[in-house]
């Protein structure tokens, strides 16, 4: 007998379901079949070797209540395998496609129900009849343009493009053929700041522009690109992790963890000290389990802040900006030297000052920069890029290549800055999508860390991968997966984040969880203990009797005496 593996099935399967899946869609008889295990969404089965070939192939992406299913034998998990490393990446590529697709598609159809420029921008989503009234140079060669309405003194009318949003910016003149993507990183009632990653050059006289909210394609081709790198390392450490990470190797650990590793917060519990321990012993890769309430974070911040104690660089990573600055705040109260990746705008007021922005513009060499790109702009003014005049022939471009070769020697000296701010700092934190390859060059790191990795697509999760040596990842595979618009790909389990299909395929051996919540009174806590944890989840003595009757002003009535209602 082998075993069969199958993944992605849909939730509350049971073993019966399986069962008549094998004998429907791979043609077994029942008699054939032997023991059945079932975790999550991931089955394994005993099947004669004689059959395990033909079921695999009848198996493997297969419908079952919607869901295409994943399926191989175990000789083909333990065995180092390119074509299967290819399979698996090019499997996300594609579904990372489906879901561009489909945010494209719903971008369209909002437009196409909008008709006209005037009814597009009453959605929202569209502003009309813009002109360009500053612009000026950022860092890693952001081209930052403010716009307003053409009408002088015209407030910008209600709109969505908040900051931190994607949009498309056109000439409306070209019909849509000059266009340059970017992100808003300002707004007020009268102008709108976007940050773009080209200046925006036209041969028109006074332009106007038209912008429109738009996919997020730059955290696309970065999830693309990450996908690549992985799937084409061949003999360096990114191709030992992947062969981890798909389970062509085991993982391996320190023999024993260190048990006397001094905690730097004395406040951890026994579950908490452990789960570090037991991140810091890990070689490959190690999980930090932390169900609601748990101190998921608290044992993340330990992890790292022991890693630097003992002289190692963290690169630390989560899928939103809410999170990396929930760790950066903690990691600057400890004294943590620390580097905020991102754009400022996306950053919470109190953490400014740790943006990689706002250390570079410490540097004589960005003050240069700085100085270089007004003269640069200067330049592309005078060559009549916003002006009715114009320069003689062959004087125009003369212009902007003088003002080409300023910004590319701004950028030169930009990059040293940035290399000096990032020398000095243990941990680099950063969004996933976030990563930029420009700003880090070759710059590698001792560990890597995503925190709420649960919510990650995995494309996503291998961004960091070529860059750390080893790598932990912190989320509860139990509350809410990653957010998909495809339903084919979500039917095809792009949904799964690389966190839970680790601890479906290996939780026991790659996972440490924390078992001690903080949030919630016991009965509020019973049925998802019961439910996803085993019940193994225990309320610390300090909220497990807690009513809302217990807080300052409240008023001890039926309702807030009793910690559960049914209405």
């Amino acid at each position: 007998m082998t075993l069969l593996f199958l993944d992605n099935l849909p939730p509350q399967i049971n073993k019966g379901a399986i069962l008549r899946f094998i004998i429907e869609i791979g043609g077994a008889n029942r008699d054939a079949i032997g023991r059945i295990e079932l975790a999550g969404r991931q089955a394994t089965v005993d099947v004669p070797d004689t059959l395990s070939g033909s079921l695999v192939k009848a198996l493997d992406g297969a419908q079952l209540n919607h869901r295409h299913i994943r399926a191989w034998t175990q000789a083909q998990a333990g065995r180092p395998s390119a074509r299967a490393d290819e399979d698996h990446f090019q499997r996300l590529a594609r579904l990372l496609d489906l879901e561009a697709e489909a945010e494209k598609a719903q971008l369209l159809a909002d437009m196409q129900r909008a008709g006209s420029d005037e009814t597009a921008e009453r959605t929202g989503q569209t502003l009309i009849q813009l002109v360009i009234i500053d612009e000026y140079g950022g860092l890693g060669g952001r081209i930052l343009v403010t716009l307003a309405k053409r009408s002088q003194n015209q407030p910008l009318p209600w709109h969505r493009l908040e900051v931190g949003t994607p949009i498309i910016l056109t000439e409306e003149s070209s019909g849509g053929d000059a266009a340059w993507r970017g992100v808003v990183s300002q707004r007020d009632r009268q102008t709108i700041q976007v940050a773009l990653n080209a200046w925006p050059e036209t041969e028109t006289s006074r332009p106007t522009f038209r912008l429109d909210v738009s996919t997020d394609e730059i955290a696309r081709q970065r999830q693309r690109d990450a996908l690549a790198r992985a799937r084409s390392a061949r003999s360096d450490r990114t191709a030992e992790l992947r062969r981890v990470l798909l389970f062509e190797q085991p993982p391996l650990f320190q023999k024993q963890p260190d048990a006397a590793l001094t905690p730097l917060d004395n406040d951890l519990n026994p579950p908490q000290l452990e789960a570090v321990r037991f991140a810091l012993a890990a070689d490959d890769v190690a999980i930090i389990h932390g169900p609601p309430g748990t101190g998921k974070t608290t044992t993340v911040v330990e992890v790292i802040r022991q890693a630097v104690q003992q002289g190692q660089t963290v690169l630390a990573c989560a899928p939103s900006n809410l999170a990396v600055d929930n760790l950066a705040e903690r990691l600057a109260a400890a004294g943590v030297p620390l580097v905020r990746l991102g754009h400022p705008v996306r950053v919470l007021p109190e953490l400014q000052a740790y943006t990689l922005d706002a250390l570079v513009e410490q540097h004589d060499n960005y003050r240069q920069a700085k100085k270089l790109r007004k003269e640069a702009f200067g330049l592309q003014n005078q060559a009549g890029k916003f002006r009715r005049a114009r320069p003689e022939r062959g004087a125009k471009e003369a212009m902007r290549e003088e003002a080409r070769a300023m910004l590319d020697e701004a950028r030169q000296l930009e990059a040293q800055a940035v290399e000096r701010v990032l020398d000095g700092a243990a941990v680099v934190l950063s969004t996933l999508t976030a990563l930029d390859s420009s700003l880090l060059g070759q710059r590698r790191f001792d560990l890597g860390v995503i925190d709420e990795a649960g919510q990650s697509v995995e494309p996503a999760s291998w961004i960091p991968l070529p860059r750390v040596d080893r790598l932990v990842l912190a989320g509860d595979h139990q509350q809410l997966p990653p957010t998909i618009l495809s339903q084919q790909a979500q039917a095809e389990g792009f949904g799964v984040s690389m966190l839970e299909q680790l601890m479906r395929r290996d939780g026991a051996v790659l996972a440490r969880r924390l078992d001690v919540q903080y949030r919630m009174h016991e009965q509020i806590m019973g049925f998802s203990a019961a439910e996803f944890y085993e019940g193994t989840l225990v309320a610390e003595t300090a909220v497990s009797q807690h009513l809302l009757a217990d807080l300052p002003g409240v008023k001890r009535v039926g309702l807030t005496e009793t910690a559960v209602w049914f209405i």
